[in-house]
């Protein structure tokens, strides 16, 4: 016979599932309460008396609880229960704890006492003691006895009331450490879930709301945190009259700012990650835990760092684990070059294009990198790390400091040695000591070889015997130590090989390496192994061909391959088939194209056997001529209507392009550098790389001097004066510039004189040297329109316009502002109207014309938001806020300064972040003197 009792939401009781018959008299049903709740120990009836019955006289009050005890006693079959429910004397009475019972006030108790390993209190971070407390809280179905009263007796209603607050505070505090566990965990789900019940019971509990607000936005449910947050300030002002504090406002301002799902950029998911199980769910671990921010993959080449990384951060992006609200990034850096610069760190423009940031003004780049991510809770994934490591660690360390939230999954063959690093030390598959067809389940390392010989004989399945043995394979396996990329290199000869025949080739090399080179590490000699044989497969022109591509960076298009290295569709095929190359189907702006890459051991393996003498200087020339010329084919459409093709085609290629312009540099390929000079000046302006402007035009322009004609030096080192004065560097910018002009003045190039008088006026407008700013563009404007030039004659207006704008001469302005519209719109150049459009709305706003200022700030404004200029969109509402508070329009006002700040905040801008702060500040002072 079992006795059920449910307290939680109401009083409940059975008897094998059946109501007790006589559970409607209340205090029946109060006596089986209090002796339940307080079974520790035996009451005397005078307590009982005193609890029950406390207005009656003792001797009425006695008899009514000796019938109201032998009542409950019939209600709940105590006679029949063995043992019985109730241990009873003369003088007291007890609930037998060792009766057949549950109640699940003792069993939500029990539940928040911790595990087996933490009896007594729960550990926070106990995976167990959660399970337990998520159990017990189950329980809890509503406050202890709801809607259940006892009429005129205030002790009864006492020890209720008590008992109540203490079991909801009970409650609370297990929900609120569930909460935690699961928001630490990045189990956001579970976390909101767990912040609901506790709102339910607490609907003003705020740091519940709180909790609730950041596992919604982690989830990518920006709109439904922003409205749990509308409705908890309602239910404030409703129940208590009050706003909500600071830090939940501010959080809900940060949601405001976040983009509406959790963003992620990753390359394409690989399909069937075989034998890495245990890592993965270390690493999800790991990137779960808020505490640890930098992990580490370690391993020689060919491991398979990379397709765990990004298997790691696919999970996290799709099961929203981890605290990343603002994204999860793939940084790709095996074609990234390492450059010794004080000036430029490529590892921040790699970054920076991963995330999608724009640099803007003369900042350090990093400074600017630092300041936009300083907020951000994003995963990025830093892969192939091992040869920037000194300027890897710089930057490593002062994202650790300065990005609080930001966290890191690095892939190298080293680890970086710092303290906060995480390290995961990648080892072989797994390999069987013997197998058997009739396996079921092979070993990661079989498993991987015959995917991989499937892929290339479908008809291949393991025999016991024959071509195909088993045996064979396992004991390649094992040869290979598991080795990821040998196996699948391995693999792919049995298209041409038995696997016995394999495995005698690779015996046969690694003994010959074994003798020649004893101090080569086991990994190291079965992955090279496998490559000389593999090498030796390889047609003569597959050689060739495999030799010459390594000489690509990041990656190159079908396209490339054919001009640089004369490699055809067959010898890609054939590449593809034995492993050496991957293919990805990416998208280039609009258009999509299949991309080739070489694994980084693969392409250190093939470059070994690279030619040099003529065979690769040629090589070289070819490829750096194939890539400048690739620039130098842009330069119309980064002047005209086809601006976002041609950035995103040069994007695309920018480590090739990087790679191409040093080695025509050491080449002195005079005519091809300044065929892309143009060009390749103006990708870096359009994208703020003014530090890598400055240092590579800088490096043409000294190494060439004396080698190639001083006009040609001349157009670089004018290139090198403009990023040098956007980069800060007045002085340096004024002395290039100005040498620059005294050689290719009077008869140089006209579009390289215009471009240096243009920007050397620029130089002399910041100096406040107006007259010779003027004279200089004046001079610049004559020799465009004589050439017909309109892209330097929009220029020459637009600096015009900003010189008598700052002289307060409007009419002039609005001129030149006009004049440099009306030809940018013939170029269809929507990046340069942007500006011209601003320029003239400035001087609509200081004419008083406010409307005319207004429609053009709003027109600048849709152009910055196709070209996704971030900066540009902040300026814009800016100056759309001014516009609105001269208007006399504060609501208006008030809304363009809020979405400028949010641009700013967004962008890490902090210096206009002050600035839109003082407007707003402003437009709050003059609407308090209005009142």
């Amino acid at each position: 016979m079992h006795l059920t009792l449910n307290f939680f939401g109401g009083f409940q009781a059975a008897i094998d599932d059946e109501p007790i018959s006589e559970s409607r008299a209340k205090r029946i049903e109060a006596l089986l309460i209090f002796l339940a709740m307080e079974a520790a120990r035996p009451h005397r009836r005078e307590m009982l008396i005193g609890l029950l019955f406390p207005e009656m006289p003792d001797d009425a009050a006695r008899t009514n609880l000796r019938q109201t005890l032998s009542r409950l006693r019939r209600a709940i079959h105590d006679a029949q229960a063995e043992p019985p429910f109730l241990l009873t004397s003369r003088e007291s009475t007890q609930f037998n704890q060792e009766s057949d019972h549950t109640l699940d006030v003792v069993q939500f108790q029990a539940g928040l006492a911790g595990c087996a390993q933490h009896r007594g209190g729960q550990e926070a971070d106990c995976a167990a003691c959660m399970a337990l407390a998520a159990t017990a809280v189950s329980h809890y179905t509503g406050p202890f006895l709801d809607g259940f009263f006892l009429e005129d007796s205030t002790a009864f209603e006492e020890w209720l009331l008590g008992q109540r607050q203490q079991l909801q505070e009970m409650a609370l505090a297990a929900l609120d450490e569930l909460t935690q566990f699961h928001e630490r965990r990045g189990e956001y789900e579970q976390a909101a879930d767990f912040a609901r019940q506790q709102l339910a019971i607490e609907p003003w509990r705020e740091p519940a709301q709180q909790q609730l607000m950041r596992a919604l936005a982690q989830l990518g449910e920006r709109n439904a945190a922003l409205a749990a947050y509308q409705t908890f300030c309602e239910t404030l002002q409703e129940e208590l009259g009050v706003e909500p504090l600071p830090e939940t406002a501010a959080l809900a301002a940060q949601i405001q700012e976040a983009t509406g799902e959790r963003p992620y950029q990753l390359p394409p998911r690989e399909q069937n990650l075989i034998g890495r199980d245990e890592e993965l769910a270390q690493l999800s671990a790991w990137l779960a835990d808020p505490a640890q921010r930098l992990h580490t993959i370690v391993g020689p080449g060919g491991m398979g760092k990379t397709r765990l990384a990004l298997e790691a951060a696919w999970l996290a992006a799709t099961a929203h684990l981890g605290p990343f609200m603002h994204g999860i990034f793939f940084v790709p850096l095996a074609g990234v070059a390492a450059v010794e610069s004080a000036g430029f760190n490529p590892l921040v423009t790699a970054v920076a294009e991963a995330i999608g940031y724009t640099f803007a003004g003369s900042a350090e780049p990093q400074a600017q990198l630092l300041g936009y991510l300083q907020d951000k809770k994003m995963l990025l994934v830093l892969d192939n790390l091992e040869h920037l490591m000194q300027p890897g660690r710089t930057l490593i360390l002062a994202l650790l400091e300065q990005a609080p939230a930001l966290n890191l999954l690095v892939t190298s063959r080293e680890r970086l040695n710092l303290v906060e690093e995480r390290v995961l030390t990648l080892g072989g598959l797994p390999v069987a000591a013997t197998a058997a067809v009739t396996d079921v389940d092979l070993s990661p390392a079989m498993a991987l070889f015959v995917q991989r010989a499937q892929q290339v004989e479908s008809r291949f399945v393991l025999r016991e015997t024959g071509d195909w043995s088993v045996t064979a394979v396992v004991q390649i396996c094992q040869l290979l130590d598991g080795l990821p990329l040998a196996i699948e290199l391995a693999a792919a000869w049995v298209r041409l090989l038995s696997c016995p025949e394999i495995l005698a080739e690779l015996r046969h090399n690694l003994d010959s390496l074994n003798a020649s080179a004893v101090d080569l590490p086991q990994r190291h000699s079965s992955l090279r192994a496998v490559f000389d044989y593999s090498w030796q497969l390889l047609t003569a022109t597959e050689q060739q061909t495999l030799a010459q591509l390594a000489i690509f960076q990041g990656g190159f298009e079908r396209q490339a391959a054919a001009q640089v290295t004369q490699a055809r569709l067959p010898q890609l095929s054939a590449l593809l088939d034995k492993s050496f190359l991957r293919r990805q189907l990416g998208e280039t702006a609009a258009v999509a194209t299949s991309r080739y890459e070489m694994l980084a051991v693969v392409r250190q393996f093939a470059a070994e056997h690279l030619e040099n003498g003529q065979v690769g200087f040629d090589l070289r020339q070819r490829y750096g001529r194939y890539y400048l010329d690739l620039v130098a084919a842009q330069a119309a459409d980064l002047q005209g209507e086809n601006q976002l093709h041609a950035l995103a085609t040069i994007n695309q290629e920018i480590e090739n392009i990087r790679q191409a312009w040093r080695l025509a540099v050491d080449q002195a390929d005079v005519a091809v550098l300044d065929r892309a000079t143009e060009a390749l000046s103006l990708f870096f302006y359009m994208r703020s790389w003014f530090r890598e402007g400055l240092e590579l035009f800088g490096l043409a322009a000294n190494r060439l001097e004396g080698q190639a004609p001083r006009p040609v030096v001349a157009k670089l080192a004018a290139r090198q004066g403009w990023f040098a004065f956007l980069s800060g560097k007045q002085q340096q910018a004024v002395a290039l510039l100005t040498q620059s002009l005294a050689v290719l003045h009077p008869d140089g190039d006209p579009e390289a004189l215009t471009y240096t008088l243009n920007f050397l006026a620029v130089v002399n407008l910041s100096l406040d040297d107006f007259e010779t700013a003027q004279a200089l563009c004046e001079e610049a404007l004559a020799i465009a329109t004589e050439q017909a030039n309109q892209y330097s004659q929009a220029i020459s207006n637009n600096i015009l316009s900003q010189i008598a704008y700052v002289q307060k001469q409007y009419e002039a302005a609005l001129n030149h502002s006009q004049a440099s519209l009306r030809l940018e719109q013939a170029l269809g150049n929507r990046w340069s109207m942007g500006f011209s459009l601003v320029n003239i709305g400035r001087v609509a706003y200081a004419l008083g014309e406010f409307a005319t200022a207004q429609a053009n700030y709003e027109e600048s404004l849709a152009i910055r938001e196709a070209m996704g200029d971030a900066r540009g969109q902040g300026l814009c509402r800016m100056y759309l806020g001014d516009t609105a508070a001269a208007s006399q329009n504060s609501a208006e006002a008030q809304a363009h300064y809020q979405q400028s700040l949010a641009i700013f905040r967004q962008i890490g801008d902090q210096n206009t972040v002050e600035m839109v702060n003082d407007r707003l500040a402003a437009l709050d002072q003059a609407a308090m003197s209005d009142v």
